[in-house]
């Protein structure tokens, strides 16, 4: 979950490989793996209204650059893991780069753990 509050509930999926990488999505610069976020504003959805991108790491180093969504584990922008790899800072490996999300609207989620839906 990298979103809570009283409208609703965002989270991406981790454990999902898309096969894809950015070179095959015509995205400029070093190749990054892409793992599908989930089915909101993601991959299929590029030709409707763009595609939202999250970062993960677990890089203590850029964590004043980023927010924790959890011990340890960190979301930062894709620009800007974009920047710290052109600087040498990070390799695309540091990273874990969603395309899309999972939404809920305010309690679904809720709703959706409470029958075994999710598992978290």
């Amino acid at each position: 979950i990298i979103k809570h509050d009283d409208a609703g509930d965002m989270g991406i999926i981790i454990n999902r490989p898309s096969g894809f990488n950015t070179r095959q999505l015509g995205i400029k610069g070093p190749s990054w793996n892409i793992w599908f976020g989930g089915d909101c504003e993601g991959i299929r959805d590029a030709h409707v209204r763009g595609i939202r991108s999250f970062c993960l790491h677990v890089m203590d180093d850029f964590a004043s650059m980023s927010r924790e969504v959890t011990r340890g584990v960190y979301l930062i922008s894709f620009d800007k893991a974009q920047e710290l790899v052109s600087a040498g800072q990070a390799q695309t490996s540091d990273f874990m780069l969603f395309l899309g999300y999972c939404g809920w609207v305010q309690n679904q989620l809720q709703g959706e753990l409470n029958v075994g839906v999710w598992k978290m």
